[in-house]
């Protein structure tokens, strides 16, 4: 994948990309602590409201992106969306040091919007910097640095914290790399609008209506729009239950946690980009879907097994990284899966987005990426309502991540009968 660094037309995307993907995840930890231990009010009186701010305004995104990509070059769209980071790295630096629950909910509503405006960004632009045999390379890249972006900034707050407090260096840094972000990004070159003539849409519905022709009776296509969103649904899910999982099940402290989603899952998800660009030679991306979606409910019932088995240890106080690397052989089961979840997600996701890529007409790529990310949006919503209804009966945590796990073999069937395998 080593060439991609060296394209001048596709590195300032990849390079900005990593520097959009840290600004996000600081300001991302930075909430995280602000809502832990500095607010005075109650978690879920921010929490719940941010969560609402950020789901509509990425709806709202994900609604008009697709359109004013294709009206307007992407190069400028991207631009007016790095500009928008400075903004909320800057507001997140003051909604800190003010400990202002308003501003961090103001930032969740903002980030929504841009976290939806980026993403049609990056993957409409990548059909025009590289060509289409290298898609899946660009993809894994574009994927892979967005999770190391995001992972660095995290573990790099965390042990810059002093007191609950985030040093003011350590806010000026990102806001200065925001900025950064923007001069990189003003260095991909100059493009023309794909569809100038796109007529304004109002709402979802007019989104669906200008891809009528794509996506009418195109079964293949939906594939792929569903795959992408239950890897986001599986995704999610799992980052959800994380913090859950950390302290009922393995009773551990903040930063086990911080070292299985921050550290070991995301050097899965590199290896796995890695090998998802070396397989995409040998056989078809359709069929590496399909024995990857098996894999990944093998890795979940395995993951909630393994979990059982650790309600036997008997554990005084808290444990540290060191006792879980140490202290008893079981939780390196644990250690494994959430590695192996990480490749299999690389492996799982990157094929998909290539598929959705090469099967949209460029004229339209801005579109199908804004309606992919409607679909995920509201794919999401309604697994976090049926996670929230099987909590509700009774049903525990491992339990939980086995019914998901049942219903990824259900997704994996139904791709069978739709996707490319030979």
């Amino acid at each position: 994948m080593r060439e991609h660094l060296l394209n001048k037309r596709f590195s300032p995307l990849l390079a900005s990309h990593f520097l959009s993907a840290l600004t996000e995840s600081f300001v991302r930890t930075l909430f995280i602590f602000f809502v832990t231990y500095q607010m005075v009010l109650s978690v879920p009186a921010v929490v719940i409201p941010s969560t609402i701010f950020f789901a509509l305004t990425f709806c709202v995104g994900s609604t008009f992106a697709g359109n004013w990509a294709d009206k307007i070059s992407k190069k400028k769209f991207l631009l007016l969306a790095r500009i928008m980071e400075v903004f909320v790295a800057a507001t997140a630096w003051l909604a800190s040091g003010w400990e202002s629950a308003t501003l961090f909910m103001l930032i969740a509503g903002v980030m929504g919007f841009l976290s939806s405006v980026i993403r049609v960004a990056n993957y409409a632009l990548i059909p025009d910097l590289v060509v289409e045999k290298k898609w899946v390379k660009a993809n894994a890249w574009i994927k892979s640095v967005a999770v190391f972006g995001s992972s660095v900034a995290a573990v790099a707050l965390s042990m810059v914290l002093k007191d609950n407090v985030t040093p003011n260096w350590m806010c000026l840094s990102i806001v200065a790399l925001s900025f950064v972000s923007v001069g990189v990004t003003a260095l991909l070159p100059s493009q023309k609008p794909v569809d100038a003539s796109a007529p304004l849409v109002h709402n979802p519905m007019d989104v669906f209506a200008q891809l009528n022709k794509t996506l009418r009776f195109e079964y293949d296509k939906w594939a792929y729009l569903i795959g992408i969103a239950w890897f986001w649904v599986v995704g999610v899910l799992v980052l959800m239950l994380s913090g859950e999982y950390g302290q009922s099940i393995l009773k551990a402290r903040w930063s086990v946690v911080a070292f299985l989603t921050a550290g070991v899952f995301p050097i899965g998800y590199f290896v796995g980009s890695f090998l998802s660009v070396y397989l995409a030679k040998r056989k078809p991306l359709g069929a590496q879907v399909i024995w990857v979606g098996t894999l990944i409910s093998v890795a979940l019932f395995d993951f909630a097994f393994a979990s059982r088995a650790l309600a036997n240890i008997e554990v005084n106080k808290a444990i540290t990284i060191f006792k879980l690397l140490t202290q008893h052989g079981r939780y390196w089961r644990v250690i494994i899966d959430v590695f192996a979840m990480g490749v299999l997600f690389a492996m799982y996701a990157i094929p998909f987005y290539t598929l959705l890529q090469k099967s949209t007409p460029k004229k339209v790529m801005g579109r199908m990426m804004s309606f992919s990310g409607l679909i995920n949006a509201m794919s999401v919503a309604g697994a976090l309502l049926l996670v929230l209804s099987l909590r509700l009966i009774g049903l525990r945590l491992l339990d939980t991540i086995i019914v998901f796990a049942i219903l990824n073999l259900f997704v994996t069937a139904y791709m069978v009968r739709l996707l490319p395998v030979v």
